[in-house]
């Protein structure tokens, strides 16, 4: 797989515990991805036994790298149900020997180097790994002014599309961004797709969905 290929499949509507393991090993490839991968799995959780994806890094070179991930993902969903599913999500995962986390990111310099570990986000060191910057520091600024929880954004939609006859995505959007939150496009097009009450009609650009009762 390339990453071209991985970011086509992280871009998918659903992936599985195998799928997320598959893509893990571009984590330390690429801070854009990473940073993507981050945001997805903190909202696409629910659909992922945390089981069977431990077992996968524990029989993995590095499976400290779940720890990371799996604390920061924590940064971005910070409800109870998220923190109970982390909990069994990092049984038994220890900290890795210490190593730069991404890798031919930084100049091979001794004073590159040892700055890089002596400056490392807690986060990182906690799993046994050097980096300086969170993947997620413009996602993250946003997110703690405009924060949202997945049930927050099923509510809200719930009672949107009470009298309504039809509605598309844009509508949606409007909606959330009028309560005084902002969630991306993929995210309302997933609550849109898996929402009981609604049925999706036409395709792409001209796709809306249809209220069912």
């Amino acid at each position: 797989m390339t990453i071209e290929e991985a970011y086509l499949k992280l871009n998918s509507a659903k992936l599985n515990e195998q799928d997320w393991f598959n893509l893990s090993r571009y984590f330390r490839l690429d801070p854009r991805f990473f940073e993507a991968a981050i945001l997805k799995f903190s909202e696409d959780y629910e659909n992922i036994n945390p089981v069977k994806l431990n077992l996968f890094f524990q029989q993995s070179s590095t499976p400290a790298l779940l720890g990371a991930f799996a604390d920061l993902s924590s940064m971005i969903n910070t409800t109870p149900p998220f923190k109970t599913f982390k909990k069994m999500l990092l049984v038994q995962i220890e900290k890795s020997p210490s190593q730069i986390f991404y890798v031919n990111l930084h100049p091979l310099k001794p004073d590159v180097l040892v700055d890089l570990i002596l400056n490392s986000n807690n986060i990182f060191k906690k799993w046994g790994f050097a980096e300086v910057d969170l993947p997620l520091n413009k996602y993250f600024l946003i997110k703690n002014k405009t924060s949202i929880s997945k049930a927050q954004r099923l509510k809200i939609l719930s009672n949107f599309i009470k009298n309504k006859g039809r509605i598309r995505t844009k509508d949606y959007l409007q909606e959330i961004k009028s309560k005084g939150y902002l969630i991306s496009q993929r995210v309302a097009e997933l609550d849109l797709k898996f929402c009981s009450n609604l049925k999706a009609c036409e395709q792409t650009k001209g796709r809306y969905y249809l209220v069912t009762k």
